[in-house]
């Protein structure tokens, strides 16, 4: 194979090991806590950043505005989330974790680490921090796209 047939299948790898891990990791989770799979995002992505504009947090998660509407609304109605204006431009809701919303977020960590030390349990320490160090080296890479040429 030449580098650059390496390089596509190191890409679609990738994508596997992502599809593989929202199917067999995460979607089991969010059902495990009753969330739909795009609520659970949007509750990991607040737990992050405690308190994120409506449209940023849209843009992080790569939703688009009905669908995230409808995803904060569920949240609301179960108390996960909270919203409010900013008081220096009320044209900017803010969404953040309520308390029972934090707590569920530990929740949701606590099982998820569990569940990749489980995965990981095999893998030496020197292998895991050489695997680190060369995705933050493509996601770095990735990054860069739209900000200079590669």
């Amino acid at each position: 194979m030449t580098d650059d047939t390496q390089s596509i299948k190191l890409l679609f790898t990738f994508r596997k090991l992502m599809m593989t891990l929202r199917r067999n990791l995460l979607i089991p989770i969010a059902k495990e806590f009753e969330l739909l799979p795009v609520d659970m995002r949007l509750l990991m992505t607040l737990g992050q950043h405690k308190r994120k504009t409506k449209k940023s947090l849209a843009a992080e998660v790569g939703m688009d505005s009905s669908a995230m509407s409808r995803s904060i609304e569920r949240l609301l109605e179960a108390d996960y989330v909270a919203r409010s204006l900013n008081p220096k431009d009320r044209r900017e809701v803010h969404i953040a974790l309520t308390k029972s919303g934090v707590t569920l977020y530990s929740k949701l960590i606590k099982q998820i680490e569990t569940s990749w030390s489980l995965i990981c349990s095999e893998i030496t320490q020197e292998c895991l921090a050489e695997q680190i160090e060369f995705i933050e080296h493509i996601t770095t890479k990735v990054q860069s796209i739209n900000n200079e040429e590669l």
